[in-house]
């Protein structure tokens, strides 16, 4: 049984994914908005398996005044030590054609993120002018159960680490979870990190 119900889910994603909505849902953005906006936790996955790590992924707004698009800051971090994220991202959240874009950027200076004397650090003082060029958009659709279903181009991102050449993301956005796999690739057929059967599952613990 170990694994099974998190890799049920991972086969949700798959099974969904060939059954996409292709009309455009009313107020589609302000409902990935709100399923994507919290806090949420792979708790449970890895306390089924304790060689997964407990991780702790944070979306919350910002610049809420701009009209070119929603932006969110997102935060991951191991949950003994939330203060010190190894992730930060900006993402600006867009519809077109039906289908939610997610343009994830980089900061120019990483470091301000990583200092816990000066967390919470005030992203509202930033602007948009403080963001590296992006990375690879992540594209996502409803499916016929009415949640989305995202992934990277399909030629993937462009990446040197640990060696891979390009590296791929699948997502998966209900109202109670978010699943989210990342995988770098010498080439087409060779994995050089990531998990090897499933997404991390990321589920939702705050608003």
């Amino acid at each position: 049984m170990k694994n099974f119900i998190l890799f049920g889910f991972f086969l949700l994603l798959f099974s969904q994914s060939g059954k996409l909505k292709a009309q455009t849902q009313p107020q589609l953005l302000e409902e990935f908005n709100k399923r994507i906006i919290g806090e949420f936790s792979t708790a449970r996955m890895a306390s089924e398996d304790p060689s997964l790590a407990h991780l702790i992924l944070t979306v919350k707004p910002i610049w809420q005044d701009r009209i070119d698009g929603h932006w969110f800051f997102l935060e991951q971090a191991e949950h003994f030590r939330k203060d010190l994220p190894h992730r930060s991202l900006v993402l600006n959240v867009f519809e077109k054609d039906g289908k939610i874009i997610s343009r994830n950027f980089s900061f120019f200076n990483k470091d301000i993120f990583l200092d816990i004397d000066e967390r919470p650090f005030p992203i509202e003082q930033l602007s948009p002018v403080a963001l590296e060029s992006r990375y690879c958009d992540i594209i996502f659709e409803k499916d016929s159960s009415g949640n989305f279903v995202g992934k990277t181009p399909e030629e993937g991102c462009p990446t040197n680490l640990f060696g891979a050449q390009f590296f791929t993301n699948e997502s998966y956005l209900t109202s109670d979870f978010l699943i989210s796999w990342d995988r770098g690739w010498k080439d087409q057929d060779e994995q050089a990190w990531g998990l090897e059967k499933f997404g991390y599952l990321f589920e939702k613990i705050n608003q």
